[in-house]
């Protein structure tokens, strides 16, 4: 037995030892894995490290940041202000240089000058010209030369003096008039070489105003300058405030220092006191965590008591969660508690809403005809009761509704009917207006109206399905209306009219070539005809349209391939169209549309009965007896017809006579 029990536990543990084996092996091959992952952690900490230590560096980093932005700023106005300099250098420095040429032109010019003059005469007295500018002794020179040139005519001489001695005066006064400080400034330029000579007093003049208008553009730079300095200034109290711990600067470097040494100490008190009010705001939000914790007990102390005793059940357990868990578990029962009202209040509106509809509806003028015992149970229950009866009455108006929705099933079937019906026949109308456009068209021999149709009309469609709803409307129309007497009844000519209206919602335009003597294509509408046809081309427009209307009928009846549409029979069109163009028009349009026409007249206008190829003439009878008068056939016509055979029954030709159509001549 021990020996049994030994080996037993031998092999349970040899067991043991191959699965712990296999562990190992398994250890081993899954060595590599967290190595590696160790080393990408590690690899991740020292970058998060970094990236702390320039998390925590970036205040330090913005402050340097805004530190190098305000000494860049500061750097850049120097420049500014050194470009600036240096540009009034160079402007100066060019007026200089303009100056000491013109100097030197000056100082040229004179030495000229000073060599072209004569010399003294030792016998005259010496004069001292050394204060008197050398403008002025130009002109007393040329005003001494013009006198001895004109010193021979003593009247100009002493006009000219009495002009010279006036504008001596006038000039004197001007001068006196000036100021002090005016007339030393213009005897100091006089006497300086920029006043040598009109050309360089010129340069010097354009050279001022150049500098007056740079020391203006100046002045209201230091003017906007002064007032931002004194707004600025305005803003800071005016007493004198304190400098200290920095004390007051030596110069404007030592004071720039020390402004940003102030601005680096504002930026770290800044820095503080942001640190502070994070505090101040995280002891600020512990505080209305705790008073938001009181506030949750007191709600749930307040909702125990006040429904404690009503909603305890026996044997209930008490809740497990803690403040926060029963608020939030009290809020959802209250939620819960509101929506169920608010549901149930809903609820009831739309029961009201229902009850009045079924009302109102029953009350409708339009039932007041209907004398059924559902719309008079309806009018005689109260509201109150209406809910209560409604499953009653959902039971026992089934079986009406459902006949009711056969009835108009029916009803729908038939409107389709009717409405594919009407379609089909306001389609087959508007292509008889087409065709009535394309049979109008005239045949050739006539000038410009050779190939064009006589009749236009013209109309905008609707698509299929808009036409469909729209004669579906009209049959509704039509069968909502009341019949009145026999005019007022509805028929299908009415109705296909109704339709044709609704498929051409901006109507019909009808336009008609005007017959003239040389026949331009010129269309009017049907409208205007009457104000500028004149009698006899109304006739012919007249006569045209006839043939057009028949050519159309023969191709409704299924004839439009006979050479014959019908006979037309006038009665002395030729009293009023007698013109060669018109009836030439008359007989074209006829002989294309196969009508043959039948003129009758009393007149005898050789220019118009020579265009006909057929004549009969007729005699006018009358019988005294029965007031009545006849057409009879002339006497040697009548005379022939008397020879024939006697009748037969079959009928009598009265008047006859054979005329042979020409043929064509071959091509």
């Amino acid at each position: 037995s021990a020996l049994a029990v030994a080996a037993r536990e031998a092999e349970l543990a040899d067991g043991e030892v191959a699965v712990l084996d296999e562990r190992a092996d398994r250890l081993e091959q899954d060595t590599p894995l967290p190595d590696a992952a160790v080393e990408a952690a590690r690899a991740r900490a020292s970058a998060l490290a970094a990236l702390v230590a320039e998390v925590r560096r970036r205040p330090e980093l913005g402050v340097r940041g805004r530190a190098a932005t305000a000494a860049a700023d500061r750097a850049a106005a120097a420049a500014a202000t050194a470009r600036a300099a240096a540009a009034d250098a160079r402007r100066d420095a060019d007026e200089a240089r303009r100056s000491r040429d013109r100097q030197r032109a000056v100082a040229d010019s004179s030495r000229t000058e000073l060599a072209e003059l004569l010399l003294d005469d030792p016998a005259e007295p010496a004069v001292d010209v050394a204060d008197v500018a050398l403008e002025v002794l130009r002109a007393e020179y040329r005003n001494a030369a013009a006198a001895y040139s004109a010193a021979e005519v003593d009247a100009d001489l002493r006009s000219r003096l009495g002009d010279a001695e006036r504008e001596a005066r006038s000039a004197q006064a001007a001068f006196d008039e000036l100021p002090g400080e005016v007339r030393a400034a213009a005897d100091a330029l006089l006497r300086s070489p920029d006043a040598a000579d009109p050309a360089t007093r010129r340069a010097v003049t354009a050279q001022a105003q150049s500098a007056l208008a740079r020391c203006a553009e100046a002045l209201r730079e230091a003017g906007a300058e002064l007032a931002v300095a004194k707004r600025e200034a305005g803003r800071f109290p005016a007493g004198p405030d304190s400098v200290e711990p920095y004390g007051e600067p030596a110069d404007v470097e030592h004071g720039r220092w020390l402004v940003e040494r102030a601005e680096h100490d504002r930026r770290a008190a800044a820095a503080e006191a942001g640190a502070a009010r994070d505090a101040a705001a995280a002891a600020e939000s512990a505080r209305r965590a705790a008073e938001t914790s009181a506030e949750g007990f007191r709600h749930v102390v307040a909702g125990l008591d006040d429904g404690a005793g009503e909603a305890a059940e026996p044997g209930a357990a008490p809740f497990a969660g803690d403040v926060d868990a029963a608020l939030a578990r009290w809020k959802e029962l209250r939620a819960a508690v509101r929506d169920a009202a608010r549901d149930r209040a809903a609820a009831e509106r739309g029961v009201r809403g229902a009850v009045d509809a079924v009302a109102q509806f029953a009350q409708e003028a339009r039932f007041s005809s209907v004398a059924s015992p559902v719309r008079s149970h309806l009018l005689g229950v109260a509201r109150a009761e209406m809910p209560g009866l409604a499953a009653e009455w959902v039971q026992a108006l089934r079986p009406r509704l459902r006949s009711l929705e056969d009835d108009l099933a029916t009803i729908g079937r038939h409107r389709s009917g009717i409405v594919t019906r009407l379609h089909g026949m306001v389609g087959e109308a508007l292509r008889t207006l087409r065709l009535a456009q394309r049979l109008s068209e005239l045949p050739e021999g006539l000038s410009d109206w050779s190939g064009q149709q006589f009749l236009r009309i013209r109309f905008d469609e609707v698509h299929d399905a808009a036409l469909l709803h729209e004669l579906g409307e009209v049959v509704d129309r039509t069968a909502g209306e009341r019949a009145g007497n026999a005019r007022d009844r509805r028929d299908g000519m009415s109705l296909l009219l109704r339709g044709v209206r609704a498929a051409m919602p901006k109507g019909v335009r009808v336009e008609m070539l005007k017959p003239d003597a040389v026949l331009r294509t010129e269309r009017l509408r049907v409208s205007e005809i009457r104000d500028v046809f004149s009698g006899g081309q109304q006739l012919t427009a007249a006569i045209v349209l006839y043939c057009t209307m028949a050519a159309l009928r023969a191709h409704q009846r299924g004839q439009g391939r006979r050479a014959h549409a019908g006979v037309l029979f006038l009665d002395n069109p030729i009293g009023r169209a007698s013109a060669g163009y018109l009836l030439e028009l008359q007989f074209g349009v006829a002989r294309a549309l196969g009508v043959q026409l039948v003129y009758t007249t009393g007149l005898f206008d050789a220019g118009a009965l020579s265009a006909f190829p057929l004549i009969i003439r007729l005699r006018n009878d009358a019988d005294l007896r029965a007031g009545r008068k006849y057409l009879s056939v002339e006497d040697r016509v009548a005379r022939q017809l008397a020879e024939l055979d006697p009748p037969d029954g079959s009928g009598r030709v009265a008047a006859a006579r054979v005329f042979r159509r020409p043929e064509p001549i071959p091509s």
